[in-house]
């Protein structure tokens, strides 16, 4: 039987109230499977509507490709249409 141990919920940029949930799966797949970690986002109010499960020993290179992608998306100009949806008040920036 696998065993979830939740790490970490984050807030879900441009969106109200919508979360990323890691978490830490152990024995996901059966008695003798290799852990994993399991990123979820919520849509809508319905926790996991997403899930990518990331086996151990891929974390690494997950996280030096993720700050790579931050990289190139750092090279372009974006602007932030749903800025108020991050304020801490109303009104927007």
């Amino acid at each position: 039987m696998s065993t979830l141990i939740e790490v970490k919920n984050l807030h879900l940029s441009h969106t109200r109230g919508e979360i990323i949930t890691v978490t830490h799966v152990e024995k996901p797949y059966g008695e003798h499977s290799s852990p994993i970690v399991s990123i979820g986002t919520s849509y809508h109010g319905k926790k996991n509507n997403s899930v990518v499960e990331i086996p151990y020993e891929n974390v690494d290179e997950v996280i030096k490709a993720l700050i790579e992608s931050k990289k190139v998306c750092d090279r372009f100009v974006h602007e932030t249409f749903h800025g108020e949806l991050d304020a801490d008040m109303g009104g927007g920036e």
